[in-house]
């Protein structure tokens, strides 16, 4: 495990091209969009970066998996949260304990960078998502509900 780097770029795009396949054919996100190279770099390495990500490379030439991830800060709370935007294992790398040495390592960067929890977010019926909260002894927040507005309906907002 270790922070990404521009030379991981193609490695991420061919396993986020794998995680867009999934994400469709599971229905997850039906309309998702697939990320290249070059939104890749724009949001890990770019001018404003919003996201950082930890890959899994056993040195063979592709990459086993990636963790993306970013900081909040809770004004209300008054804390750091490490959030977990998305983990992903390649299929051939799954059951090898690829994603535990991943959250290994965004549990020690969550702890190294004084953040007071680690979250992410699980679909309902993804039983190895809820499962690894279970695991990991985390607790679902049910009194929270995620929204998202797209970029259709953000546009009718701004101009109203």
């Amino acid at each position: 495990m270790r922070p990404a780097t521009s030379s991981d770029l193609e490695g991420l795009a061919a396993l986020a091209a794998e995680l867009h396949s999934h994400v469709i054919g599971t229905g997850i996100a039906p309309f998702a969009a697939r990320p290249d190279e070059v939104q890749l770099h724009e949001a890990l390495f770019g001018p404003a970066p919003c996201a950082q990500a930890f890959v899994a490379d056993a040195g063979l030439g592709d990459l086993d998996g990636f963790a993306f991830w970013h900081r909040v800060y809770s004004v209300r709370e008054g804390h750091h949260t490490l959030h977990v935007d998305e983990l992903y294992v390649g299929v051939e790398r799954r059951a090898a304990g690829v994603g535990s040495d991943l959250f290994r390592a965004l549990g020690r960067e969550a702890i190294a960078s004084g953040c007071s929890y680690l979250t992410w977010d699980a679909v309902r019926w993804d039983s190895r998502r809820v499962g690894l909260g279970t695991l990991l002894r985390a607790a679902p927040l049910d009194e929270l509900l995620t929204y998202s507005v797209d970029a259709r309906h953000l546009q009718r907002l701004i101009e109203s």
